[in-house]
């Protein structure tokens, strides 16, 4: 391994602008060539930085990739206790807009942006959820169509599709593996 002419210096910027000017570069070619390897080694020192950072927050037990969502702004936390308080009276992402006085597309955003989905997939997931819990307490003799339709579902072989790539089983099954009443 040979030894570079000149060891790598972090954080280089402006400085190695003022250098290349200070030591008076005989063309605009190699100037621009100075400033292209200042740029490259930022990026190797931002990637060092942030690999470390990240092996020291993997060592820690710390998850740099979600901490921002778990700062959501408030229409996103509301909105997700009235998809929840609501779950039952299957509301769309526009009717949980209107009633936080925003659009649906600030909605959409602020879901994207904080928690990684669109309102539409987390209202999705809290209905199969409810619908889940519903099929595992029913009592003999009810049916998953009974308990699907009174939780407002109308298309229920979307339902199947969705609860089953969900929780990796159908929603009969989820019935018929409930606990028995004595």
């Amino acid at each position: 391994m040979t030894t570079p002419e000149r060891p790598i210096a972090l954080g280089l910027g402006l400085a190695a602008c003022q250098k290349g000017l200070s030591v008076g570069f005989t063309t605009a070619a190699a100037l621009v060539s100075e400033m292209m390897e200042a740029r490259d080694e930022r990026r190797i020192e931002e990637t060092l930085c942030l690999e470390l950072l990240g092996s020291w927050a993997e060592q820690s037990g710390l998850n740099l990739e979600t901490g921002a969502r778990g700062a959501a702004p408030r229409y996103v936390r509301e909105a997700e206790r009235l998809m929840a308080e609501q779950v039952h009276e299957a509301p769309t992402v526009t009717d949980i807009a209107t009633q936080l006085g925003i659009s649906t597309r600030s909605l959409s955003e602020g879901f994207r942006r904080f928690r990684g989905i669109t309102p539409h997939d987390y209202l999705t997931a809290r209905r199969l959820d409810g619908l889940r819990k519903a099929l595992q307490e029913a009592p003999p003799g009810e049916t998953v169509s009974t308990i699907a339709a009174a939780l407002g579902y109308v298309n229920l072989t979307a339902m199947t599709v969705s609860y089953r790539r969900r929780f990796g089983e159908s929603p009969h099954q989820t019935l018929r593996s409930r606990p028995k009443a004595f």
